[in-house]
């Protein structure tokens, strides 16, 4: 996947595990971020009035953001302590984690529980939406009728 240099990694597997590493790093923290925005806008709308009054804290926002970067450190730190395929830096390629335990591991962690997460707190919003305009609909045809 990562290989370079006409199909061989020619910078070491020192690097080819840093650059492979950023890059679940990077991806992880991308889609948790997501996933920290959805439960952000679920609670701005399900809970408006306590939102707002905690939405002007910064240390709410960075507390956010620490979780999200900690829980993206933590899906991908395992192979760095050991948890990968023992093959996994001969003939010169640089790729992915093959390790099945860590790949259900990873793609848990990083794709199918932060979608479900969306999914569901998606719905929820909309659910909460439609209800509301449900509400102001029949409320505007009383105040019509009076």
């Amino acid at each position: 996947m990562n290989e370079h240099f006409w199909g061989k990694w020619e910078l070491g597997w020192i690097l080819c595990d840093i650059w492979i590493s950023l890059d679940i790093l990077l991806c992880t923290a991308s889609i948790l971020s997501l996933c920290a925005i959805s439960v952000d806008r679920y609670l701005a709308v399900t809970r408006p009035l306590t939102y707002s009054r905690r939405r002007r804290s910064k240390k709410l926002a960075l507390t956010m953001i620490f979780f999200v970067w900690i829980a993206a450190g933590a899906i991908t730190c395992p192979p760095m302590f050991g948890w990968y395929e023992p093959d996994h830096n001969q003939n010169g390629n640089c790729r992915y984690n093959q390790n099945p335990g860590y790949v259900v591991f990873s793609a848990m962690g990083s794709f199918f529980l932060p979608m479900a997460v969306m999914v569901y707190v998606y719905a929820r919003i909309s659910c909460v939406v439609a209800r509301r305009h449900q509400q102001l609909a029949s409320s505007t045809k009383c105040n019509k009728v009076r």
